[in-house]
């Protein structure tokens, strides 16, 4: 099935509904340096693989659709699963991988945050990967801020290389989605520079241990049409946010078209597409020692964490 976003074709694959969709998850057990395994989101369970791949690059493979629209990831030999309580979950990135932002790219949230439209062209950042813990790890709160937010995001995984690429080339290049919390110390957003007011990125959103990701990848080719996808945050059981990705200002391939005009982008990186409305900012309300985060995208996954001082 074909589906038209920003006048880009958008080629998916059905998956039966009565089957999961399994993502590729990275995690560690027992004395090992990290893994690969196969992640199904009905038990939140991890497959050990029979077959495991050497690198995280090589294993994002298993994402890549064949030639009839099969998706490898669909076929792939588990030889024991293994519960949530018995692994640790990281990040679903290496070190090689690249994390980018973009701010403000939901109007509402561009409303509750500044009170003006969304920039009319996307403003891009970086996160740093030790920024980033796996599903069910605890996220830090800042030392050096009291004011810690939540933003929940749908994050596109990237599967080519990219050097100043079209929308429609970025879109074919989307391997798979997964979910992130881009989490944001508000008191340490705003700086004075030159006399003039500005946003300091880095200081905000760079803290160590600051950014659940996960819990898995799950593939682009089995998302029917990911405009659908329906983001939504829970604080302590509280639905604070809830939107589906269709309200985006910029879709994802022109983002990733943006952003490959300045940097080349490689299998692996990843991109944080922004936040709906509903966080604390807007509401007065911020993360404290103790909170639940509940972070679901439907009908993927939900990635969890808490907050720890």
């Amino acid at each position: 099935m074909t589906h038209i976003q920003d006048n880009v074709a958008l080629v998916t694959v059905h998956t039966p509904e009565e089957e999961p969709v399994y993502g590729l998850a990275r995690y560690r057990f027992g004395g090992d340096d990290w893994l690969v395994g196969l992640y199904d989101p009905s038990t939140d369970r991890i497959g050990e693989l029979a077959h495991a791949p050497k690198d995280w690059r090589s294993a994002l493979e298993f994402l890549r659709p064949r030639g009839d629209g099969s998706v490898p990831i669909d076929h792939l030999e588990v030889t024991v699963w293994r519960s949530a309580d018995e692994i640790e979950f990281l990040p679903p990135v290496d070190e090689s991988c690249r994390v980018f932002c973009v701010a403000q790219n939901y109007q509402a949230h561009a409303r509750e945050s500044s009170g003006t439209a969304a920039p009319p062209e996307p403003v891009i950042f970086l996160k740093p990967n030790s920024a980033l813990v796996g599903h069910r790890q605890p996220t830090r709160l800042p030392h050096a801020a009291v004011q810690f937010d939540w933003e929940a995001e749908l994050v596109v995984v990237v599967g080519a290389d990219l050097d100043n690429a079209s929308p429609l080339e970025a879109a074919s290049a989307m391997l798979g989605w997964t979910i992130a919390n881009d989490g944001t110390a508000r008191d340490l957003q705003p700086i004075t520079l030159g006399g003039r007011s500005i946003i300091d990125w880095f200081s905000a959103k760079s803290i160590d241990r600051s950014s659940v990701m996960g819990p898995a990848v799950f593939p682009a080719a089995n998302v029917p049409d990911p405009r659908q996808l329906r983001i939504r945050l829970s604080r302590n059981g509280e639905r604070m946010q809830d939107e589906r990705a269709s309200e985006m200002v910029v879709s994802p391939a022109r983002l990733l078209s943006h952003i490959s005009r300045v940097v080349s982008l490689h299998p692996g990186d990843v991109l944080l597409t922004g936040t709906p409305a509903g966080v604390g900012k807007g509401r007065g309300v911020f993360l404290d020692e103790g909170d639940l985060l509940e972070i679901t995208v439907e009908p993927l996954a939900t990635v969890v964490t808490h907050i720890e001082s």
